[in-house]
């Protein structure tokens, strides 16, 4: 069960140094890769394996002297050296970065006149310099790629989706809008005298036969007796085409729309009854979700939606600690890389934030399928064997999240074993990391609260005469919108879509204050107040950062316009 994230990379594979006639050749790299260097100079080819591509660039001019020349040719240069150069040698780096030179058996070279002559050319000492180069490269590569690999297995909350609120959902239903048909274009080109005339002109050249001296005036008259009708016989077959296009359009858009209207329909219903929390919408939901899910661990998920409550109840068969790679890459102080065991305590604590990180992404994907799951009782168990040896399911931890919660916290910065303690759990570890058995939660243990969150009941409506009380609690908590003026109404709604469209979240707060006006705060901040009192219109915002307030006075639809100055300041300092 589970995914290993183990890959394999080959490091300067297969370098090597041919001598000929025409001087020393080295070659680096495996297949698509290779650089030799000669006598006619230094040539780098690189291949995309599979593909046939590939691109040349000369390194060196090549150029030699007469006498260098000489040198290579001369058979008393080579009795100097006082050995015989091999046809063919090897030079191979290996991950620590040394450079060994082998004959073509694979046997190393130690006469030191060899290698000094190989390793006093420049090809030899740039190719030492670019392989070194590729071989840091390539370390950072795999270490890097480590610890992405561990990262993405071991913290899967970071993947969380931010929780919507109540009255995002209420705003996607209020933009619904059924699609309308839009007819196609008649293609066909209305016919015209020149085409026309252009046709007979080509049947004329093509049917009408005469000598030198007349077939030219046959020709014309041809297409000047022909013209008219043909033009009449045309103009009526496009028109004929044209009519019965048009009608078919016509009934085609009928259908369509019809179509279009009824999926709306089912669509904005289902949002709604999603919305109420359905049963059946809830659980389709959640089961899409869940079968639609992947990640890097198998798991098991088994759920039961309580509507009444408002509860989810979710049993998960987390992964085991064997799941996780039990070896890591370190980097040496050398900058060499070391594949090392992890320790017992590493892998308990990577094993902690594992399950209890899947508690986080796996609840916020369940609250985003419904507003009104308000609360989840999620509970994580293992196989583990008893003093029988019989394999046993065990539950290490069971948690009661309430989704208030989740809307305002940002999920991939938290600590998932933190975050989860800071809700009703049961859940036993010790010191040493060790998840020990517990009692999962039942239904009948109930929730203290599932909503704590203020409620803006004015924000929350939807159109077509559907009340919102019919989706939203009849709690009130102190700073609600209560008693919002209709022209407010559509200040806010301003505000709010605007929220919506720059995404952030839609989770502003009002206070009425002792002139009438509405101030409204985002995050603890005050952006400033609207006014509608008498004839007396006007909004206020802040001046950048420094605290002082500048009144608009307007129109409702101007002062709703000006609510892009909270969204300026909510960007720039909040």
């Amino acid at each position: 069960m589970g995914m290993r994230f183990r890959k394999s990379v080959k490091i300067c594979k297969g370098v090597r140094v041919n001598f000929s006639k025409s001087g020393a050749s080295l070659s680096l790299g495996g297949q698509g890769h290779s650089l030799n260097v000669g006598g006619r100079g230094a040539r780098a080819t690189v291949g995309i394996p599979g593909t046939g591509l590939s691109y040349s660039k000369s390194l060196t001019s090549g150029h030699r002297s007469k006498s260098s020349r000489g040198y290579h040719n001369s058979t008393s240069a080579n009795r100097e050296t006082g050995a015989a150069v091999p046809s063919q040698v090897q030079l191979v780096m290996n991950a620590e970065g040394r450079v060994e030179i082998r004959d073509k058996n694979g046997a190393l070279i130690t006469d030191q006149s060899v290698i000094r002559k190989i390793k006093a050319t420049d090809s030899y000492k740039n190719m030492v310099r670019n392989l070194e180069t590729q071989r840091q490269e390539k370390l950072d590569e795999i270490y890097n790629n480590s610890i992405d690999d561990n990262s993405k297995f071991i913290d899967i909350y970071k993947m969380s989706p931010q929780v919507d609120n109540e009255e995002q959902y209420i705003n996607i239903l209020n933009s619904l809008r059924p699609p309308v048909y839009v007819k196609k274009e008649f293609e066909i080109i209305y016919p015209t005298e020149e085409h026309i005339r252009n046709i007979l002109i080509a049947e004329a050249r093509e049917n009408v036969k005469g000598n030198i001296f007349n077939v030219g005036k046959l020709r014309r008259e041809y297409v000047t007796a022909n013209l008219q009708n043909r033009l009449n016989t045309a103009i009526a077959d496009w028109e004929q085409k044209k009519s019965q296009f048009d009608m078919e359009e016509a009934a085609n858009e009928v259908s369509q729309n019809e179509r279009f209207n009824t999926e709306f329909i089912a669509n904005k219903q289902y949002l709604i009854n999603l919305i109420n929390g359905e049963d059946e919408e809830v659980t389709n939901t959640v089961e899409s979700w869940i079968s639609s899910c992947e990640l890097p661990v198998e798991i098991d998920v088994d759920y039961d939606w309580h509507k009444a409550a408002h509860i989810m109840y979710l049993d998960v068969d987390l992964p085991e600690i064997e799941d996780i790679p039990n070896q890591e890459i370190v980097r040496l102080t050398s900058g060499n890389l070391k594949e090392k065991k992890k320790s017992q305590a590493t892998l308990k604590q990577e094993y902690v934030n594992l399950v209890f990180g899947l508690a986080i992404f796996i609840s916020a994907n369940v609250f985003n399928a419904s507003p009104s799951i308000k609360g989840i009782t999620i509970s994580g168990y293992t196989q583990r064997r008893n003093k029988d040896g019989d394999i046993n399911d065990e539950y290490v931890y069971s948690i009661k999240f309430v989704r208030d919660i989740f809307e305002s916290s940002i999920l991939k910065n938290v600590d998932p074993r933190d975050f989860c303690m800071r809700f009703e759990n049961r859940c036993n570890i010790t010191s040493s990391m060790l998840m020990k058995k517990i009692e999962p939660y039942a239904a009948e243990d109930g929730y203290a609260s599932t909503d704590s969150r203020p409620v803006n009941k004015t924000a929350l409506y939807i159109e077509n005469n559907v009340q919102a009380s019919d989706y939203i609690s009849n709690e009130i908590v102190e700073n609600s919108i209560t008693d919002i003026k209709s022209r407010e109404q559509l200040i806010m709604q301003s505000f709010a879509n605007s929220l919506e469209q720059n995404n952030l979240a839609i989770s502003y707060k009002t206070k009425r204050l002792n002139d009438g006006s509405l101030e409204v705060s985002y995050k603890g901040r005050v952006l400033g107040a609207i006014n509608v009192e008498n004839n007396n219109h006007y909004i206020t915002y802040q001046m950048g950062n420094s605290g002082k307030y500048k009144q608009f006075d307007g129109e409702d639809n101007e002062l709703a316009e000006n609510t892009a100055k909270w969204i300026r300041y909510i960007l720039n300092y909040i």
